[in-house]
């Protein structure tokens, strides 16, 4: 599948070992098992699940049932140092709503020197998935917020203190430096939402997810990352919030993934909600026309039915009677064009966007995904408030 704009592209960025890998297989796993992922719609349940696609499709699927399978059997995969596309179908009750291309970009060549002819052709194809990207997507490890929270508990001027605080801005500086190449590639005045995607939040401390996002939104509005009027939301996912792992990394008990699909429903949710408004605008435009034409038609019949009442034909005998046949008939149109003119008006009143459709079913599902101290998502503005999910879809 090529990178184009009439895919919701997705690009996940984030360092070796973050969790993309993990991500991609949890999501694609999660949205397969038992004809996908149910969500309201009015009264009665809708599906939304995922579908390879692509020359690589049957690969894609041995790929990840293979990698599920190892976590079930407790192995963890490897870090990769490659870079992956997966091609996918996102379906509603079996019906393609969209292409997907899921990118997975490894974190290790964003640090590279952009310049250097080495790695042109690998830097050209990660500034063609930042042009076209829908969602950009930064994993940070629930591993580092726990280092960014342990930093209120140590002392300030403490050894231990300022390493974690390094290890806490190579990360947020890779960040910075992709968010900078992205105001560089697409234009100051860009507005592609940012996703801050919280990976291994089981590694974090709290009891709430929302304590979880309290300190994510601080660590973003300390280092300058929540920027101007972009929407930025965040959002996380785990292995299991009882997961144990042994010293050799292996899972031992508590495998229980959680929140892998949000980010993908977060970013075709808001595509279609993109895609709607262009939609309905088309639409608008196109019944506007179609309304304009009719009238014109109707005023026409009007103006001859006018001419032929008014006695600017001079008719006797067999004439008479063709003018009245000429007036009925004028008439008999001037009144379907007005029946159409109505018809299209009421089209136009009732006019609702599939695709917008789309994006209140997908927050319906991440809403009802909330439970006793679940949160699975928040969309903040410039300042670090929380808004109302469905206002990022707006």
């Amino acid at each position: 599948m090529d990178i184009n704009s009439k895919n919701v592209n997705i690009l996940v960025t984030g360092g070796t070992s973050s969790g993309k890998t993990v991500a991609a297989c949890c999501t694609f796993n999660h949205m397969t098992q038992g004809g996908g992922i149910a969500a309201k719609n009015g009264g009665s349940q809708v599906k939304f699940s995922l579908l390879a696609d692509g020359s690589r499709a049957a690969r894609i699927m041995d790929d990840f049932a293979d990698t599920y399978i190892d976590m079930l059997e407790g192995r963890l995969p490897a870090g990769s140092m490659e870079n992956k596309q997966y091609e996918l179908l996102f379906k509603r009750d079996q019906k393609t709503v969209c292409n997907i291309l899921w990118m997975d970009y490894r974190g290790a060549l964003t640090k590279e020197d952009w310049s250097d002819p080495a790695y042109q052709e690998q830097m050209e194809e990660f500034k063609a998935m930042l042009e076209h990207s829908t969602l950009l997507i930064y994993i940070i490890s629930g591993e580092v917020l726990r280092k960014y929270a342990s930093l209120k508990r140590l002392s300030p001027d403490s050894v231990e203190r300022k390493k974690e605080m390094t290890k806490v801005n190579k990360e947020i500086m890779q960040i910075r430096h992709i968010m900078e190449k992205t105001k560089e590639i697409r234009g100051s005045d860009d507005r592609t939402p940012f996703l801050f995607y919280i990976t291994k939040s089981d590694y974090i401390e709290y009891g709430s997810d929302q304590e979880k996002f309290r300190e994510l939104i601080s660590l973003l509005k300390e280092n300058a990352l929540l920027q101007g009027d972009r929407r930025i939301v965040c959002c996380h996912s785990t292995l299991g919030r009882a997961l144990v792992l042994n010293e050799e990394n292996r899972i031992e008990s508590g495998f229980e993934p959680e929140g892998f699909e949000i980010p993908l429903m977060l970013s075709v949710g808001y595509a279609m909600s993109e895609e709607g408004k262009r939609w309905e605008e088309e639409e608008y435009a196109k019944l506007d026309a179609q309304i304009h034409i009719q009238r014109v038609n109707a005023d026409i019949s009007n103006e001859e039915k006018g001419k032929l009442m008014g006695g600017a034909y001079r008719v006797f005998g067999p004439l008479m009677k063709r003018r009245q046949e000429l007036i009925e008939k004028l008439e008999q149109e001037k009144i379907r064009y007005q029946d159409k003119i109505g018809e299209l008006e009421k089209k136009k009143a009732l006019i609702e966007s599939e695709q917008k459709a789309y994006s209140r079913e997908i927050l319906s599902y991440i809403t009802d995904c909330a439970k006793d101290n679940c949160k699975y998502a928040v969309y903040v503005d410039k300042n670090g408030e929380e808004k109302p999910l469905e206002a990022f879809f707006a």
